[in-house]
This record gives C-alpha cells, sequence and structure tokens, in this order.
C-alpha cells in the first residue's frame, strides 16, 4: 500500500512538470509588448539626442540678432561637434563647413528657442553648409511623428515612409527658397537688360562724386579713378554730360577703367600682338583662354586686335578652358550660381523621391507575397497550437481519470484493512472460544 501511493504521487509530479515545460515552450507564441517608435528609430534613452541632418543650409533668425545664451564658434570635427551637443542639452543644433572644420554651435535662449521679429530659427539655403538639429527641438523643421513598432515587414515600411518624408521635406523647404532666389535672380535679369537700352551708351559722364564713368553699350558703368582718368587711352572721348546718382543706380556696375585702357564695349575676344587670346567680359576683366582653338561654343571666332598697353590694363580675370562659356549679359552673381546650384539640388531629389517610389511600386507584390507566406506560417503555428491544446484536454482528462481510480482504489483499500480488522477480531474470539472450551472440558 505505502508502494502504490509512492508510485501515485510520483506520476503526479511527473505530470506537473511535464505541463510546466509545455507552458514554457509556448510563451514564444505570446505576442510582445507594443513599444512606440519615432519614423524607424527605436524609442530608447538617448534618442533625443539624435540629430535630423539638413545638407546645404544654414539657420535663419530673420533678420534679427538675438542668438542663444552659448552660441559660438569652433574648428571641431563632425563627430566631436556631434558629441558635444548629444552631451549638453543647452545647444538645439549646430551648422557644419566640412571644407573649413568649421563649427557654428547654436544655444537655447533663457531654456527657449531666441525669437527675432516673433519668429524661431528656420532654415536658408547656403552651399557648403550643413545643418544638424535635435529631433523635436522646437523648430518646425526638426519635428518627426511617432509611430509603432511591428514586424519586419512594418518597420521596412516605415522606414521606407521616413525616407520618403524626409526627401520632401527637403524638397519642399529648398522649393521655398528656391522661389525666392530665382525672383531675385529675375530682377538682375530686368536690370542688366534695362541698363543696356539706356541712351548714354558709349559715353562718358561725370558722376554725383565727381569722377568720370565709362557707360558701355550693353549698360555697364565703369568709373575711372584720377590716374586712370588723366592716363586714360585716346580711344577715350570728353565727357558728354552729368548722371545723376538715381540714373548711375539703374546701369549694371563694372571694374573701374584701367590706365591706359581702351574704351570699348565688353564682350568680345582680345588678340595681343604675341598672339595671346583672351574673352574680355562685359564687365571688363580679361580671361587669358588655355587653349583657344577648343574653346567653348559660346566663344565668338572673330576678334580685335588691342596693344600690349591697352591690353595690360584691362583688369584680369581667371583663365578660360573648354568649360568656360563667354556670356554678353553676365549673371553670375550670387543669385545667379545659388539658381542653378539648388536647381540641380532640386531635380537630384526628384529623382530620390521618384526612385523610391518606383522601388515601392516593385516591391508591393514581393511585399503581398511575404504576408501571405506568413499568414500561411501563422495558420501552420495555430493548427500546431490546437493539436497541442487537443493533447493538453487529453491528458487532463487522463489525471481526471488517474486521480478518480487512485480515489476508489485508496477506498477500496482502507475497506480492506476493516475487512482484515474484523478477520482479526474474530479469529481471536474463535481462538478464546476455543481455549475456554478445553479448559471446561479438564
Amino acid at each position: 500500500m505505502f508502494s502504490y501511493s509512492i508510485y501515485i504521487e510520483m506520476e503526479s509530479l511527473n505530470q506537473g512538470i511535464y505541463f510546466k515545460d509545455k507552458k514554457k515552450s509556448y510563451k514564444s507564441l505570446v505576442k510582445p509588448q507594443v513599444n512606440k517608435s519615432i519614423e524607424g528609430f527605436s524609442v530608447r534613452e538617448g534618442l533625443e539626442t539624435r540629430m535630423m541632418q539638413f545638407n546645404d543650409q544654414v539657420l535663419d533668425f530673420h533678420g534679427g540678432s538675438l542668438n542663444g545664451d552659448k552660441d559660438k564658434q569652433q574648428s571641431m570635427t563632425l563627430a566631436n561637434a556631434t558629441q558635444k551637443v548629444t552631451n549638453y542639452e543647452d545647444y538645439y543644433g549646430f551648422e557644419y563647413n566640412k571644407d573649413q572644420t568649421k563649427v557654428i554651435f547654436r544655444s537655447y535662449k533663457n531654456g527657449v528657442l531666441p525669437k527675432n521679429n516673433g519668429k524661431v530659427p528656420g532654415l536658408k539655403y547656403q552651399k557648403g553648409w550643413t545643418t544638424y538639429l535635435r529631433l523635436n527641438n522646437g523648430m518646425p523643421e526638426a519635428k518627426v511623428r511617432e509611430i509603432g513598432d511591428g514586424n519586419a515587414i512594418d518597420k521596412a515600411q516605415a522606414m521606407e515612409r521616413r525616407e520618403m518624408q524626409k526627401l520632401e521635406n527637403e524638397y519642399m523647404l529648398l522649393l521655398g527658397q528656391y522661389k525666392s532666389t530665382y525672383k531675385s535672380y529675375l530682377d538682375e535679369v530686368v536690370a542688366a537688360t534695362s541698363a543696356s537700352s539706356t541712351d548714354m551708351a558709349n559715353q562718358i559722364r561725370i558722376a554725383p562724386n565727381g569722377r568720370r564713368v565709362y557707360i558701355g553699350g550693353t549698360g555697364v558703368a565703369r568709373e575711372f579713378d584720377p590716374n586712370s582718368w588723366s592716363n586714360k587711352d585716346n580711344t577715350c572721348p570728353q565727357a558728354a554730360g552729368n548722371i545723376s546718382q538715381e540714373q548711375l543706380n539703374k546701369l549694371t556696375k563694372g571694374t573701374n577703367m584701367g590706365q591706359g585702357e581702351a574704351c570699348r564695349t565688353g564682350g568680345y575676344v582680345a588678340k595681343t600682338p604675341a598672339g595671346t587670346m583672351a574673352w574680355i567680359s562685359p564687365s571688363g576683366t580679361s580671361h587669358v583662354f588655355s587653349d583657344y582653338i577648343n574653346r567653348h561654343g559660346t566663344c565668338p571666332s572673330t576678334y580685335t586686335n588691342v596693344t600690349n598697353k591697352q591690353f595690360d590694363a584691362i583688369p584680369k580675370g581667371s583663365n578660360y578652358g573648354p568649360q568656360d562659356s563667354c556670356e554678353i549679359i553676365q549673371l553670375d552673381t550670387g543669385a545667379g550660381r545659388k539658381v542653378i546650384a539648388m536647381n540641380e539640388r532640386l531635380k537630384e531629389l526628384s529623382q530620390h523621391m521618384r526612385d523610391l517610389a518606383t522601388g515601392s511600386d516593385h516591391n508591393a507584390h514581393d511585399i503581398a507575397k511575404i504576408r501571405k507566406k506568413k499568414f500561411k506560417d501563422m495558420k501552420k503555428v495555430l493548427d500546431e497550437i490546437q493539436t497541442r491544446r487537443q493533447e493538453i484536454n487529453l491528458l487532463r482528462q487522463n489525471i481526471e481519470t488517474s486521480r478518480a481510480s487512485a480515489e476508489a482504489q485508496r477506498q477500496e483499500v482502507a475497506t480492506m484493512q476493516y475487512k482484515y480488522v474484523a478477520w482479526a477480531l474474530a479469529g481471536m474470539t474463535l481462538g478464546m472460544m476455543a481455549i475456554r472450551q478445553i479448559v471446561q472440558a479438564k
């Protein structure tokens, strides 16, 4: 009886261990807790120190002079600058020039973004500079959206959306800057075109400061200083009259006249007696051709002979190669160069967005196939769980049956024990009666 009781208890212990192990094996099927992420970045300690990058951009303080409490400029590597802003919460970002290894740290003013004309800092175009901003630092450009973590497909799609959003934000920011810069560029075009139609072309006029000004045929005004006027070339006539400051402002300002330089409208190729060929720009600078035969297609094949003295008197510019164009109305100014650079960047961003969108279309079918396979795998797991659940239910039934059988056997054993006692008592009674009869017979 004692051995049977031990057997029942050990069997129950083994069944308990079995179900405990099974419970552990099914824990992997429990859905993990959902965490939040920001545009593909997992949320964890230190996320707020991650930086958002803006190429060819600097901070715009809207014409004001109010900066942060700890704004300063230093010579530093990008890695060290990032580490510094990461370690100190006083900074909301920095501007970085790779070529100059120059960093301008930007800090809060009394704990908030500095405001000029009622506006927090924004961004504006500046070639060669990159601005790095803390995520969610208070500037609209640094704001990011929060999304939820999911499986690998959801994360991949979130990263794809984040990349598209980043490209779109940069595109729209640059497009707004492009519009204002292009307007300035058009103003320069209008001014240059208007200047070329002046009725004072090829004349010398006396400016309000008393100096002579040579006005070329394209409306470029070039001033004589006292020495260059006293040593002017014989092609330069006497002054035809005065010119007001308002009239002068409508003309395009060129370089000052050199001593002994001929009064000739710029925009021609000059040839010296030694055979040197140079483009004389409308503004009055000379650009010697490194290879005149293979010059740019916009440069004329005709030329004007000049003396060595006349050529040497012309202010010098950079040499011209095959890639340098010869322009009559030259708008290679700050606004013109910015417009070209910004236009190229806008085209690059457009192509990146197009490639990303095309890639998304190509991946749609693959993602659908992956989702279908994932659904099949999940169904397979669920079927397996159902099978295991049936096995568990069967085992539970067996346990209940075993418990009932054990209880019945325990009760049977107890009954047998009572019988054994009764039989023993009956035997003892019969024995005592037999002994009594033997004693009486004697």
